[in-house]
């Protein structure tokens, strides 16, 4: 096996673990319940590219982006120092994903929420959420 070979499963792994984290992330800080329909919902709203991470058309209306809103000014009405799990989402959904090519940004999503389909959660709660509305 090459180191690259040796590799994917490893990229496969933390890219779904990051993706999922994140999303769970983001909702809980937006005071919505975590579920796996809110998670897919999440997921197929993010932006799939630079240039859809640039329109503000579709911006306003993704889901994604409005529990991402949410997330930030609730955090700036706390008035907390600056939320390292928070940057690390944004940049995970607004850098990271966006900037992968389609293929392999379509298989990794695909991959979080066939789990969450194929074992049958998503209509189940996956997180409790300590923060609400």
């Amino acid at each position: 096996m090459t180191n690259q070979t040796q590799r994917v499963p490893e990229f496969w792994k933390e890219g779904c673990e990051a993706t999922a984290r994140h999303a769970i992330y983001v909702l809980r800080k937006a005071g919505k319940d975590v579920t796996g329909q809110s998670l897919i919902a999440l997921l197929h709203s993010a932006p799939r590219s630079e240039a859809e991470v640039a329109d503000s058309e579709k911006r306003n209306r993704s889901f994604f982006r409005k529990c991402l809103d949410i997330a930030s000014t609730r955090l700036a009405d706390l008035d907390q120092a600056p939320d390292p799990d928070f940057d690390a989402a944004d940049f995970h959904f607004l850098v990271t994903l966006p900037a992968m090519a389609a293929d392999t940004r379509k298989l990794l999503e695909d991959s979080v929420v066939g789990i969450i389909t194929g074992l049958g959660l998503q209509n189940s709660r996956l997180a409790a959420s300590s923060e609400r509305r």
